[in-house]
């Protein structure tokens, strides 16, 4: 899923996923010590927006390294800089403002000698906390068969009936111009490599959240994992889409919408060394428990994630 897969892409030299502040995305500090939430926040109930001040951070913003390309500071500062930016600007600032006020109280009463009653983080519960909390464990071991069960199915449909594999021979087609004629043509694919370790059940593009609002998604963006099938045709690396042409009634998987010309017409010749079953069994283990660890069920229900996850737990494999 989208969520995890960036955080891999951005690993710290422990191997811990790096963090950064939630407001102005600098990896140097949480949104609790972020240093530009006051003079951003006096800035809009003065009403001067943008800032015009070259200091402020959106006028200067870092440049991170790294494969991630969206939601770092360049990249935030650069939308909020834009008029169409300016109600999220507004609305991530009071958030991020109510956030480190809370974070400023929390370190007073911390000194006071203060303590809150204590939450489970995932349930609500204050018998117990999130570490020993049976619902969340519950949870984990549904989003873990919920995998299983869509990758069984997944795998039965590409794989097994179709022979779609690493070493594949398919026939691919595309149109193109032809002086004033759009004509078609076809050619010749050889699959060399597809995401078997980011596909799970989020790739359900039936799945329908029942508590899902107009303008929200069934399942939230960040959850969501799109197939890819990478493919040789005439010597050129690109990305296949295997189109309506490719029907699975088994599950309907999201297909990655990449800068790809070539679209799957048939299989040519099955793969001789087809993708083993022990995936299947891995469940995405990693990634579900980078999803449960800090958020709750709450959160997750309103996001789709668990009604995704009811429905293909309960699916038989």
């Amino acid at each position: 899923m989208r969520i995890y897969n960036n955080t891999q892409d951005n690993k710290s030299p422990s191997g811990n996923a790096k963090q950064s502040c939630s407001y102005c995305r600098d990896e140097s500090h949480k949104v609790g010590d972020c240093p530009h939430i006051a003079g951003d926040w006096v800035m809009f109930q003065k009403l001067t927006i943008p800032s015009s001040d070259p200091d402020n951070w959106t006028n200067s913003p870092l440049t991170q390294s790294g494969r991630r390309r969206w939601n770092t500071q360049q990249h935030t500062a650069h939308w909020f800089k834009d008029p169409t930016g300016w109600s999220k600007w507004y609305a991530e600032c009071e958030k991020a403002n109510e956030k480190q006020k809370k974070s400023l109280e929390r370190q007073a009463n911390k000194k006071k000698g203060k303590k809150k009653a204590s939450k489970c983080g995932f349930c609500g519960s204050l018998d117990h906390n999130r570490r020993n909390c049976p619902t969340m464990d519950a949870f984990r071991q549904d989003a873990l068969k919920a995998n299983r069960n869509w990758r069984q199915a997944f795998y039965d449909d590409l794989v097994t009936k179709r022979g779609i594999s690493e070493g594949a021979l398919l026939t691919v087609k595309k149109e193109q111009w032809n002086g004033n004629n759009r004509v078609e043509v076809t050619g010749t694919a050889i699959v060399v490599a597809i995401n078997w370790d980011e596909l799970h059940s989020g790739c359900d593009q039936n799945f329908k959240n029942p508590t899902n609002q107009s303008w929200r998604t069934d399942l939230d963006h960040s959850l969501q994992q799109f197939l890819r099938l990478d493919v040789i045709i005439d010597g050129q690396r690109s990305t296949l889409t295997l189109g309506k042409e490719m029907k699975m009634p088994t599950v309907s998987c999201r297909e990655s919408h990449g800068s790809y010309n070539w679209g799957f017409q048939s299989v040519l010749s099955k793969s001789e060394t087809p993708k083993g079953q022990e995936w299947i069994d891995q469940g995405h283990a990693d990634a579900v428990d980078f999803v449960i660890k800090k958020r709750s069920q709450q959160f997750l229900k309103d996001k789709g994630y668990v009604g995704l996850i009811n429905k293909w737990s309960k699916k038989v494999s």
